[in-house]
């Protein structure tokens, strides 16, 4: 399989385009055969039916020299003429800034509660990356959005004066007024 699939890369080589079609082992995971395949490709993406909701799944397996990028799609063959409905089509840049900002707003929100129940008391760095991984943010991650936050001036920290502790706040916080 080495040696085909080096024809194959000395025809993209020169120009030419060449799509090698190929189906996972008998468990539907992961190649059947040589790891050549794979290994020599440029590109290689896996398509996937989801059998409950219908929606063909596009995922990068492999990209080389460019970015990821994943697609979701669902076809209509009832209809005369059938058709085709994109659900999702974007690259993993894009799905990782959404995430962000989702995770920055979650940071955010916590922090908020929290200085409405405590009369703006800055939370305890324990507690609020205890908070982030109840939300399914894990420890890694919420360590460096703690940090992204600060940087872009969302929330701050100083140390608590017991416990060498660190608080966060809100930057410019201000409890809700009552009527």
């Amino acid at each position: 399989m080495t040696e085909v699939s080096r024809k194959f890369r000395r025809l993209a080589r020169l120009g030419g385009g060449v799509i090698v079609l190929h189906h996972d082992n008998k468990n539907g995971v992961g190649y059947r055969g040589s790891t050549a395949i794979p290994a020599g490709s440029d590109m290689a993406i896996k398509i996937a039916k989801n059998e409950k909701t219908d929606v063909i799944e596009i995922r990068t397996e492999r990209f080389r020299m460019c970015e990821k990028w994943d697609m979701d799609i669902i076809y209509d063959f009832k209809t005369t003429p059938w058709s085709v409905k994109v659900l999702k089509d974007k690259t993993a840049k894009d799905s990782y800034e959404k995430e962000s900002t989702d995770e920055m707003e979650t940071v955010a929100v916590i922090l908020a509660n929290y200085h409405e129940e405590n009369d703006g008391a800055g939370m305890n760095k324990t507690q609020l990356l205890s908070m982030l991984q109840a939300a399914d943010i894990s420890k890694a991650p919420a360590l460096a959005l703690l940090a992204k936050g600060v940087r872009e001036d969302k929330w701050k920290f100083k140390p608590a004066t017991r416990n060498n502790a660190i608080l966060y706040s809100l930057t410019g916080w201000k409890p809700e007024e009552t009527i």
